[in-house]
């Protein structure tokens, strides 16, 4: 169930979808206390949004609060993906902002597009 939770979280944000946050709250709901990567995962689908709803700063804390909680060995490719798209969803004029390049130098991510 974890999974398709999941699934519709992350398409929901990425298309921008109005129930994207109630997806994303449900999706994080249903994963267990020690879930941790995969509700972080999740997180990140927040901060997603935020980013793209005009909150940069908070978008970015949200996401970089998600990341902290994370033991390296939890670091995977996916979500370091998923972390990157944090701020690739943003229009080319805001990657050179300073705090989406602090951002991407905190995940050692190139530069933007």
């Amino acid at each position: 169930m974890t999974r398709t939770l999941h699934s519709r979280s992350l398409v929901y944000t990425l298309a921008d979808h109005p129930g994207a946050a109630r997806a994303q709250a449900e999706a994080i709901a249903a994963y267990p206390a020690f879930a941790y990567r995969r509700a972080a995962q999740v997180q990140l689908h927040v901060a997603m949004s935020a980013v793209r709803a005009g909150d940069l700063a908070g978008g970015l804390e949200h996401a970089r609060r998600a990341l902290d909680r994370l033991q390296p060995h939890d670091m995977t490719r996916y979500l370091l993906h998923t972390a990157a798209t944090v701020v690739n969803v943003l229009p080319s004029a805001s990657q050179a902002q300073p705090a989406v390049i602090e951002y991407r130098e905190m995940l050692a991510l190139p530069g933007g597009s």
